[in-house]
């Protein structure tokens, strides 16, 4: 059999478009092809243009070297690591390739709206580490509209963003990158929650903003199954939670423990709905998690004091 051939990527239309030096996209990829056409597509159609560095992690093949060669445009441009680095240090390999003051990675199976560079640039600025979208997840993205104008509202991310949940499930957030280096990037060693932990430590470092439009999408599909990791994924992410929850006024450490409590429960079911089989966690055990959940709900001034805590410190401002 001969060789197969390039991934089909239609070069972009020949129009007056309006473009940043900015911000670079970097695509990450290593061996599936599934979802690549389509993610480059995304990265490439923005109304506002951007470059696009296509981060090959040592493939088999030479599918996303010829994809982007097809496409003939100067933005695009392909690097391919001499070996196979891992997924979280070609993070940091795109970090160290980027030429611009801003980037945004994306997987090789996630999405980005169209006009995602058009709605994070008005807000990058000397005070900003990092500016996310709202990135919903799932199997179907069809099912998703991304191609919508960004939302009006911006917030701040506090603490209570990672409290309940994650700045993104990864897609969707351009930061800083003489910031990222100055931190160190991506830290291996944090596996498997090695994203949040660096979107807390941008938190810390400066403002990270957030615009309320589902701009960015996480596909969940058939070659990303987690089942076996989804554990060790609740528990590192409810490590950092409690951690979190210590950050708060004394009056209100209980408070916010319970709510890092409910969210790993929240997650927890989260992994057993999407796989259809327990997760086993190792640092808390559900039935006690649960119950002392109830008691704090079932008591009038449990409520009044949770009431008081989410509204003091829920809202980004």
């Amino acid at each position: 059999m001969g060789p197969r051939p390039a991934l089909q990527t239609r070069a972009p239309e020949r129009r007056a478009v309006l473009s940043t030096d900015r911000i670079t996209i970097a695509l990450t990829a290593y061996n599936r092809d599934r979802y690549f056409a389509q993610a480059l597509r995304c990265a490439v159609r923005q109304t506002v243009r951007c470059a696009v560095k296509v981060v090959d992690d040592a493939s088999d093949h030479d599918r996303f070297e010829r994809a982007v060669e097809a496409l003939g445009d100067p933005r695009v441009s392909y690097h391919r690591n001499p070996r196979n680095l891992g997924i979280i240090p070609n993070w940091n390999r795109c970090i160290e390739l980027c030429e611009t003051p801003w980037l945004s990675i994306l997987h090789d199976d996630d999405l980005l709206g169209k006009r995602f560079i058009a709605g994070v640039l008005p807000h990058l600025g000397p005070d900003i580490a990092a500016v996310a979208v709202e990135c919903p997840w799932g199997e179907d993205a069809d099912a998703v509209h991304l191609d919508i104008e960004p939302g009006r509202r911006v917030r701040s991310c506090n603490v209570w963003r990672f409290l309940t949940g994650n700045l993104s499930p990864f897609p969707g957030v351009v930061f800083n990158v003489e910031l990222a280096r100055r931190l160190g990037g991506f830290r291996p060693g944090e596996y498997p929650n090695a994203d949040m932990r660096f979107w807390v430590r941008l938190m810390d470092a400066g403002k990270v903003l957030i615009l309320d439009a589902p701009m960015a999408y996480y596909r969940i599909s058939g070659e990303q199954d987690l089942s076996e990791q989804a554990g060790s994924v609740v528990d590192a992410c409810h490590d950092l939670r409690l951690d979190l929850a210590g950050r708060y006024p004394w009056p209100f450490k209980a408070a916010a423990r319970l709510v890092a409590e409910s969210s790993a429960l929240r997650m927890k079911k989260g992994y057993e709905s999407l796989y259809g089989q327990p997760v086993r966690v190792r640092s808390f055990d559900p039935e006690s998690l649960e119950s002392r959940r109830k008691r704090w709900l079932d008591h009038p001034l449990g409520r009044t004091y949770l009431r008081l805590f989410h509204r003091l410190y829920a809202a980004g401002k």
